[in-house]
């Protein structure tokens, strides 16, 4: 097995190698997934095809925890959205709301408000 999956790493692109181990960790049929950074490397059609699938799995009633730094990704896909400041939830609320906020915060001069958790 190991033999395999060192084969498949080196025959498929990083994205593939991520949905050939999110498929294995399917098929346990888990209640609740931890993504780390999902779509990197990822192309725009994999991408949207992935945003599916995640669509898919919530409909089914799966929990799924994603970190990415892929802002775009998150606002179309999340349901809620929060940023993480030293170990700390410093901010959390519905991606539009949240990253509104994010934005004007960062381009338009306003000052930093304490941590709102709506």
């Amino acid at each position: 097995m190991k033999a395999c999956l060192r084969a498949t790493r080196l025959i498929y692109p990083a994205a593939s190698s991520s949905a050939f181990a999110l498929g294995k960790v399917l098929l346990t049929a888990p209640d609740v997934l931890l993504l780390d950074e999902p779509t990197k490397g990822m192309d725009g059609e994999f991408k949207r095809r992935f945003g599916e699938l995640l669509s898919r799995l919530k409909a089914e009633g799966k929990t799924i925890f994603l970190v990415s730094h892929d802002i775009e990704f998150c606002a179309q896909c999340a349901d809620r959205c929060a940023l993480l400041f030293r170990g700390e939830i410093v901010c959390r609320s519905a991606p539009r709301k949240f990253f509104l906020r994010q934005f004007l915060l960062h381009y338009g001069g306003c000052q930093a408000q304490p941590a709102r958790h709506d």
